[in-house]
């Protein structure tokens, strides 16, 4: 199945930056799930744009802006082509096993955790755990922030899917699954989303807590990494003090060529 892909977020700065470093992860990931067939990355202002890949194996592209701005655009487009099942046959690292300041657990949490896990079967585990961070999380948008906590949305049991995501990881941690954070594009919602891969020690399968189902089709991979923090889609730094305000438009095309 083959898709096409959109990804825009526009910032303006109040006062205007003079120098603008910039990191972003805006184009999907290839591996043996999917494959990005053709990209088109477009900054503005222009720049020259520099491309590698990240310690975690994410596609990183960066660049520099030394003249006066008020406004930063990037818009990526391209297709990708993507192979059922959702699967990625790779070795886990060890730090996908321990917390972070972003996926740390309390004892209440390691105690539920534990109580969903079943022997022998990671992925039904995780599986389990899925369904209870859906079952006990509310989605309230304009509520957490990018620096809120698992323990913290534990507690307070509303956000969005970032929380939702750093939730399932922290509780799957917690029963010693190895478990990373996903950002990227799922068809019809206009706005990135994050969703949580969970590995037996050999393949890596998908899991959406906030939607409680484990993807498939209309799912594009950005980037994966231990929690949010690893892998933003964009990443800036400026030479001079400023307010910024930044919009977000995706989207992945539900038509599907055979």
């Amino acid at each position: 199945m083959i898709y096409r892909y959109s990804y825009t977020t526009e910032s303006s700065f109040s006062p205007e930056v003079t120098w603008h470093f910039f990191k972003l992860r805006a184009i999907p990931c290839t591996n043996e799930f999917q494959k990005v067939t053709d990209d088109c990355l477009e900054i503005r202002p222009s720049c020259l744009v520099s491309r590698a890949t990240d310690g975690l194996g994410n596609a990183v592209q960066w660049g520099t802006i030394s003249q006066g701005h008020s406004s930063f655009t990037v818009t990526s487009e391209g297709t990708v082509n993507q192979l059922l099942p959702y699967a990625i046959h790779e070795s886990p690292e060890p730090y996908y096993i321990a917390p972070t300041r972003l996926t740390a657990w309390n004892d209440e949490m390691s105690a539920a955790a534990l109580n969903k896990k079943k022997d022998g079967s990671v992925f039904d585990s995780a599986r389990n755990i899925m369904r209870m961070v859906n079952k006990h999380m509310t989605y309230t948008p304009c509520l957490t922030t990018t620096e809120t906590s698992a323990i913290e949305v534990y507690e307070d049991p509303r956000g969005v899917c970032q929380d939702y995501a750093h939730l399932m990881i922290a509780l799957c941690r917690a029963a010693g699954i190895y478990a990373r954070y996903v950002n990227g594009i799922i068809a019809g919602t206009g706005q990135t989303h994050a969703w949580v891969e969970v590995s037996d020690g050999n393949v890596w399968l998908a899991f959406d807590p906030t939607h409680n189902t484990m993807p498939e089709w209309g799912y594009v991979k950005i980037a994966h990494g231990r929690d949010a923090n690893d892998c933003p889609t964009n990443r800036g730094r400026f030479y001079s003090w400023t307010t910024e305000r930044q919009t977000v438009m995706c989207q992945l095309s539900p038509n599907i060529i055979y």
